[in-house]
C-alpha cells in the first residue's frame, strides 16, 4: 500500500502535462493498488479487498479488450473506487477500535 500511496502522490506531481511520465506513474499506481488489494485480501481474509481486486482486474481487462470505448477514465475510476472501499473500511474499523481501547483505559 505504501507504493500505491507514493505513486498516487507522483500522479499529482506529474500530471497530464508531463505526458509519458504521467502514464508511467499512473500505471504504477493502479498495479500497486490492485496488488495491495490482493495482498490485503489474503492477509486479512477480506472479502471486500478480494472484490476490489476482481473488480479492478475486470475493469482493466474490459478496457484493454476493447469491450467499451468510454476512455481510460472509466477503469481508473472503477479501480480507484474499489480499492478505496476496503481502505476506508479498514481505517474506520481501526479508529473505532482505537477509540474503544482509549475509552476502556479511562475507566
Amino acid at each position: 500500500m505504501t507504493i500505491a500511496a507514493f505513486a498516487l502522490q507522483l500522479i499529482a506531481v506529474y500530471d497530464e502535462v508531463y505526458g509519458r511520465l504521467h502514464t508511467v506513474v499512473s500505471i504504477l499506481f493502479f498495479i500497486a493498488l490492485t496488488a495491495a488489494s490482493l495482498a490485503y485480501s489474503v492477509e486479512k481474509r477480506s472479502k471486500l479487498a478480494l472484490a476490489a481486486f476482481v473488480v479492478s482486474i475486470a475493469a482493466w481487462a474490459l478496457y484493454w479488450n476493447g469491450t467499451y470505448r468510454a476512455g481510460v477514465a472509466v477503469p481508473e475510476t472503477v479501480s480507484a473506487l474499489a480499492g478505496s472501499a476496503w481502505v476506508v473500511k479498514d481505517v474506520v474499523e481501526s479508529l473505532v477500535e482505537h477509540n474503544r481501547l482509549a475509552g476502556s483505559k479511562g475507566k
